[in-house]
């Protein structure tokens, strides 16, 4: 334990015999460590300049700018105590001290779960909840802020949720405007920037709507449906008798008096494939419901009733022209 405690003092202690001595007092019995702590010289003193030697030395093997003040006051106290305790603390502290940094860096980084035009992506978190995502979705968590005591994701687009029950850990869901509060439940969610308002269709269970520009808070029961006004935050439950149909988490587009190239723009959202509106189609509006599934049916409905074509021209492109 001398020798440990003049190589530590002379700034001959790296991080490779760090790390072995932490795994050798990890084997040691408490008796064993007692033992060979009574062993040890008393007598090695620092000074204030090996003091600071010392310290930049740490600093710079273990690369972590923070601590520096805690790590000079136990070199400070270790001088007038005991230099081998001090020995077998700086070894665990270093060591541990990595290890955290690399949890934290670990818990920090975000996960992105995306999917594209025409793509729908079935999703497991660690919770055990599922989330299926809708075409051009993006779902974020980080390790930190999805843990045993809270679950907050982020997301864009649409999807449905199927969200585990753990009544001591709310589930969050943060997207535009809003915030969506839930512990165990399934709902549907329509949340797009570029649309004028979003969709949310509670299949089960109860969640707590939340408008982040009003602050105001609303509680849904199963089979209501809310819109929330993108503009305002404003957050309306829609009742049976409401015309306005709801595409959120369905398999079904609805359109009331929409221009063509909005039309086209959902199809492309659905189906993957770039629709080429060619100038020939006059600016027309559509009234009445596509599949987001069934590109033929789709095809079929648009040209009995609008007089429209589909050209496909590949694998990838389709003029569409009257």
């Amino acid at each position: 334990m001398d020798n440990i405690v003049e190589r530590f003092k002379n700034g001959h202690f790296n991080k490779e015999e760090y790390e072995a001595m932490r795994k050798e007092i990890d084997s040691m019995s408490d008796k064993m460590l007692d033992e060979q702590l009574n062993m040890a010289e008393m007598s090695h003193e620092f000074s204030e300049t090996e003091i600071d030697d010392l310290r930049e030395q740490l600093d710079r093997e273990i690369r972590h700018e923070a601590g520096k003040d805690r790590w000079y006051r136990v070199l400070g106290w270790a001088a007038a105590v005991m230099l081998p305790m001090l020995a077998c603390v700086t070894a665990l502290w270093v060591s541990t001290r990595v290890e955290l940094d690399k949890c934290e860096d670990i818990l920090a980084n975000e996960i992105d779960i995306s999917t594209s035009a025409g793509e729908w992506v079935d999703a497991a978190l660690p919770d055990g909840s599922r989330v299926n995502l809708g075409p051009k979705s993006t779902l974020t968590y980080t390790l930190g802020a999805f843990n045993a005591s809270s679950r907050k994701i982020s997301y864009s687009g649409e999807g449905i949720f199927n969200i585990a029950k753990k009544t001591d850990s709310p589930f969050i869901l943060s997207t535009s405007g809003f915030e969506i509060r839930v512990l165990g439940t399934e709902f549907s969610l329509m949340s797009r920037q570029d649309k004028t308002h979003s969709e949310i269709h509670l299949i089960s269970g109860s969640i707590e709507l939340q408008s982040l520009s009003t602050g105001n808070k609303l509680k849904m029961c199963p089979g209501e449906t809310a819109v929330v006004d993108n503009s305002d935050g404003e957050i309306k439950i829609l009742d049976v008798k409401s015309a306005k149909k709801i595409s959120a988490g369905g398999n079904i587009m609805y359109f009331n008096s929409s221009p063509i190239a909005e039309v086209i723009e959902q199809l492309c959202l659905y189906y993957g494939l770039e629709f080429i509106l060619d100038k020939s189609v006059p600016d027309i509006t559509f009234t009445g419901s596509l599949v987001k599934d069934n590109l033929k049916e789709v095809e079929f409905v648009l040209e009995t009733t609008m007089g429209l074509k589909f050209q496909a021209k590949d694998d990838k492109h389709i003029q569409v022209i009257k």
